[in-house]
């Protein structure tokens, strides 16, 4: 799930008019424990791209399964808990801490891998997403949707 374009697959977020989600990692520093994607959000007209800088957290200095980032825009933070990752998907708990006050939102992130495994193979991240979100519907999102453009995305990373 660390290299290549990773596309989102399901989330509990209310998405209305996103066709897809893609990203791809562009920069990695290991010793700082920092890396950073551009991400291309779809919509019926238009593809929007931005890039995210995350930050590994540390606790008694060793690193956990979490990260931060900032929206230097609104200085909202973001702390991302991956609370199930395999080669092919990921689970993926976001808390954003807005002017409204704390947004949670769960999401399961797929790459290549996940489409070329078998149909019970694939059953096992959505139940781990499903387990792990607590929700019973989602928003989910066809890989179909991203094709179109993502070749885009790979050539601004």
């Amino acid at each position: 799930m660390n290299t290549g374009v990773i596309y989102l697959n399901l989330t509990t977020m209310n998405t209305s008019g996103i066709l897809c989600k893609a990203a791809m990692r562009t920069k990695l520093n290991a010793t700082a424990r920092t890396f950073s994607q551009d991400i291309g959000i779809r919509y019926h007209d238009a593809w929007d791209y931005k890039r995210v800088d995350y930050t590994q957290i540390r606790r008694n200095n060793t690193p956990v399964k979490r990260f931060t980032s900032v929206n230097n825009e609104t200085n909202e933070y973001t702390m991302y808990t991956f609370p199930y990752v395999l080669d092919e998907c990921a689970v993926i708990k976001k808390q954003t801490n807005t002017s409204r006050g704390p947004n949670n939102v769960c999401e399961l992130w797929v790459n290549y891998k996940f489409f070329e495994r078998k149909p019970e193979e694939v059953h096992l991240c959505t139940k781990k997403f499903q387990n792990h979100c607590k929700v019973s519907n989602a928003t989910c999102y066809k890989i179909e949707d991203c094709h179109a453009s993502v070749s885009k995305l790979i050539l601004i990373a």
